[in-house]
């Protein structure tokens, strides 16, 4: 569970995980990613891995999409951030943001001994 993990601020504020600094803004996600593979549309989750392996080949690769929800899910109280995505759940993001967010997101490569990402 999120509130089992170990969590204190360091002395600019920012959230830490176990020595890696979270990532709560796309804005954030934008600035540190090591590459960007395009819409989660238009690859696949085994290519961006592979992508990211071949990037990364040493460490701990992270691949995370920027959500930008639509006005009438911010409505509900989801705000625009970035999310660790799974293979699993490659096809509902796909789906869902059709309809939740206001572009489709991008998946990109952060190197998760650094980063880490919320949810």
């Amino acid at each position: 569970m999120a509130g089992d993990r170990k969590t204190n601020k360091n002395f600019n504020g920012k959230l830490k995980n176990m020595g890696r600094q979270y990532l709560m803004t796309n804005r954030e996600l934008y600035s540190l990613a090591l590459a960007d593979f395009g819409s989660i549309e238009k690859t696949t989750y085994e290519e961006c891995e592979e992508k990211a392996r071949n990037i990364m080949p040493h460490g701990f690769p992270l691949l995370a999409i920027d959500i930008c929800f639509n006005e009438q899910s911010k409505k509900k109280g989801r705000r625009d951030q970035p999310y660790p995505i799974l293979k699993e759940e490659w096809g509902v993001f796909v789906q869902d943001a059709k309809t939740m967010a206001s572009k489709m997101p991008n998946c990109y490569l952060v190197d998760g001994a650094k980063y880490a990402l919320p949810i």
